[in-house]
């Protein structure tokens, strides 16, 4: 799974500025209603470095992923507002 978010991210890039991937963390874990996949990973390119977590939901039709972005020094500064996200997030 891995290697298909990193080949995406890799691909949309602009050629000039291709970012350097490196995976943190991948797990499954129950968000209040949703088991969901999240995937922590860091990233370098031309505008530095920063600190991603991505929440994807997977439901019978579609599939929807959150991303947060903090940074390196403290990568979970803001990111109860991901957190109030994912508790409330339903597919209806």
């Amino acid at each position: 799974m891995w290697q298909a978010v990193e080949r995406a991210l890799v691909a949309g890039s602009p050629a000039t500025d291709k970012p350097k991937l490196r995976l943190e963390s991948m797990n499954v874990v129950d968000v209040g209603p949703n088991t969901v996949v999240k995937i922590r990973f860091q990233r370098d390119d031309q505008r530095g470095s920063r600190a991603m977590t991505v929440l994807g939901f997977y439901g019978a039709r579609l599939i929807v992923a959150v991303l947060y972005c903090g940074i390196p020094a403290d990568p979970n500064e803001g990111i109860e507002g991901l957190d109030v996200i994912a508790r409330s997030f339903r597919f209806d």
